[in-house]
């Protein structure tokens, strides 16, 4: 990338960013803009604008840990389809809604897949 692709790429997030913290600010968009800032910005971020992080992660966040026997990993795939059958049925609207019905982002699965190659024990 050269560096006014950079620059323009900088640009461009600062004003999306910008745009976003109005959208909070207004009745109308303070919902999208709750979902968005909860998804793509950090914690910090997010509570500039809002006070109720836990329960977000309450509603939208689900924490597994997969005990490794052996010292054999468990396999993405394997965690990916735990994962979709353990989804209650008051979150089936995650599913419903998901896109191509994965729960899991494919970049969060790549990156998974990524740091069990390199040897990582976990991922956040």
């Amino acid at each position: 990338m050269t560096r006014q692709e950079d620059e323009q790429a900088s640009d461009f997030i600062k004003a999306a960013n910008n745009d976003l913290y109005k959208l909070s600010g207004v009745e109308e968009g303070r919902e999208a803009a709750k979902r968005f800032m909860y998804k793509y910005l950090p914690e910090s971020e997010y509570a500039k604008s809002f006070q109720d992080y836990p329960e977000m992660q309450k509603l939208y966040e689900q924490k597994y840990l997969f005990p490794v026997k052996d010292h054999k990993a468990l396999m993405v795939a394997e965690a990916y389809q735990f994962l979709n059958a353990e989804i209650s049925p008051v979150k089936k609207d995650i599913k419903r809604n998901a896109i191509n019905g994965h729960i899991i982002s494919d970049e969060a699965l790549q990156q998974t897949n990524v740091e069990l190659r390199e040897g990582s024990q976990w991922t956040a």
